[in-house]
């Protein structure tokens, strides 16, 4: 899948992830991820995925390349969707 296409899925994504948690208690830095750009001491630029979310513990996790970083954001939201869907349902028996 070509980087624009994850991103546009990533979009996608974040709304759902809104739609699933909007009704539980959360805070806007829920709603929030970030791929950051980072130079550091002179070195080739990393790309970090970020999440300070409350519901979900912190993501930090850094690539070498904005596609791979991307990708692993995908992911994350992802299962982090299918993880907090599973517990409605188990909280609705």
């Amino acid at each position: 899948m070509k980087t624009e296409e994850i991103l546009d899925q990533i979009t996608k994504l974040s709304e759902e992830w809104y739609t699933v948690i909007r009704g539980d208690h959360h805070k806007d830095r829920d709603c929030h991820f970030y791929i950051n750009t980072v130079w550091s001491y002179g070195r080739k630029q990393k790309y970090r995925v970020e999440h300070f979310g409350y519901i979900v513990e912190e993501i930090e996790e850094e690539f070498d390349t904005y596609s791979e970083a991307a990708e692993f954001l995908l992911n994350t939201i992802t299962d982090m969707i299918k993880i907090e869907k599973e517990q409605e349902d188990f909280l609705d028996l």
